[in-house]
């Protein structure tokens, strides 16, 4: 009997290895994150790898100044690769690796769309900046559920407030044409009332055309 269980753990241990190598050795994921058209590469970009039937991270580092990155050791496996930048958006679906048996999958590329800014100071008739103005930006949108259907309006895209000297700065902005609206709050010192203002300057945004760029 007790030969007969020294064989049988001798078997266990010798199958061992067998399954370890079946299931392949490990692999790695290299690549670079940059900018869509140019591939200008993004320094300090966030990325992180997740399998597709989970958002839970693998793995997570980020672009050096030469925008690569690259993660090694990874047991077999299909990986998705995805990234995040501030004032960068992408517009593409993950790109994908499968890891079976020590494959280093090189020359990734994730390109992003850089996001713009508009940023100025609010002042009044005589030159003095406003602060706590409420400053939109407005972008024109068709088929709007508030309008009639096929007309042009503007609808509010993001808002700041201005600090003590009138200054302001909106920033992750996708290509577009848009309007700035200012609104100044309504308990100023000085008591006086400012009527909406607009930029480029007009009174409204009836009749607004825009166009996406």
């Amino acid at each position: 009997m007790i030969r007969r269980f020294a064989a049988y753990l001798a078997i266990a241990f010798l199958s061992l290895p067998v399954t370890l190598h079946a299931q392949g050795a490990p692999g790695s994921i290299q690549g670079i994150v940059c900018e869509i058209k140019t591939c200008k590469p993004i320094d300090g970009v966030q990325v992180w790898l997740v399998h597709p039937s989970s958002e839970v991270p693998v793995k997570t580092m980020r672009t050096d100044v030469s925008g690569e990155f690259g993660f090694f050791d990874l047991q077999p496996g299909t990986y998705m690769v995805r990234a995040r930048a501030d004032n960068f958006i992408t517009r593409s679906g993950a790109p994908s690796a499968i890891i079976t048996n020590g494959e280093r999958i090189e020359n990734v590329k994730l390109e992003l769309t850089a996001l713009g800014s508009i940023s100025g100071t609010v002042f009044d008739e005589n030159g003095a900046a406003v602060a706590g103005a409420r400053v939109e930006v407005l972008a024109g949108r068709l088929n709007s559920p508030f309008v009639v259907l096929d007309r042009m309006v503007v609808v509010p895209q993001a808002s700041v407030t201005t600090d003590n000297q009138g200054d302001f700065r909106i920033s992750g902005l996708d290509a577009y044409e848009y309007y700035v609206r200012a609104i100044p709050r309504d308990n100023r010192e000085d008591r006086k009332t400012y009527p909406t203002t607009y930029y480029p300057a007009r009174a409204g945004c009836e009749g607004f055309r825009g166009s996406g760029k």
